[in-house]
């Protein structure tokens, strides 16, 4: 045989025996979190979605009316006269 499939034949032997050895090794589980659980009623369940839905829209909104036309003219605005100052020469 060649060298290539002794380290094959090695390779997978320490491979087998660490995944058959090796897993009895640390006997201790590991830790884990434990959550209560409540069971509701399909009634239960219902409402708590239905306290969580946004409330529907309706499909047309309702029609806008336009506002009431006046017929005050609005004050113009105030003429500010103006003079040419004279600037200063230095």
């Amino acid at each position: 045989m060649e060298t290539g499939t002794y380290i094959s034949i090695a390779g997978h032997a320490l491979l087998i025996g660490w995944a058959f050895f090796g897993i009895h090794r640390n006997p201790d589980p590991l830790p884990f979190e434990v959550q209560s659980v409540s069971v509701v009623t399909g009634a239960e369940f219902e409402t708590i979605l239905a306290a969580q839905r946004p409330p529907e829209v309706a499909a047309q909104p309702a029609a806008l009316t336009p506002p009431p036309e006046t017929t005050a003219t609005p004050d113009p605005a105030p003429q500010l006269e103006t003079t040419p100052q004279a600037t200063p020469v230095t």
